[in-house]
């Protein structure tokens, strides 16, 4: 079971306000988007307070698109079962979430992030980069 299961999480964002430097901003801006689209995440002031019984994995997988979710789901063969039910994000990451959880798949789960980690690793390469598709 996660160990991230039963710890709520709070922080607080505090705005700079250096305007020099219009990439931080930008990364700001697109970071509380991503925050704006969670479920289950309520602003209060500066402060993005979630559930108790969000879990890190939920997080995680709630800053993701859909398009990401579904190569998660195609790498574990759910993207099938996923398509045919008209998943919405949520139902997605439920799916996901469930299927990591249990034992028998921590080898699967563990070996798929291990190559998105390599596939991160090339991504962040300026030489290698330009020859990955993902």
């Amino acid at each position: 079971m996660d160990k991230f299961n039963n710890i709520q999480l709070e922080f607080e964002l505090e705005e700079n306000n250096n305007e020099t430097d219009d990439t931080a901003n930008e990364a700001i801006q697109e970071i509380m988007s991503n925050f704006a689209n969670v479920s289950n995440v309520r602003p209060v002031a500066n402060t993005y307070v979630f559930p108790q019984h969000t879990s890190y994995q939920e997080i995680t997988y709630g800053l993701s698109t859909v398009k990401d979710l579904l190569k998660i789901c195609n790498y574990y063969g759910l993207d099938k079962g996923v398509k045919l039910s008209k998943c919405k994000k949520q139902d997605i990451i439920d799916t996901i979430i469930y299927f990591e959880n249990l034992p028998e798949n921590a080898q699967i789960f563990q070996q798929r992030k291990k190559m998105w980690g390599y596939i991160r690793e090339l991504m962040d390469d300026p030489k290698m980069k330009q020859y990955v598709l993902f």
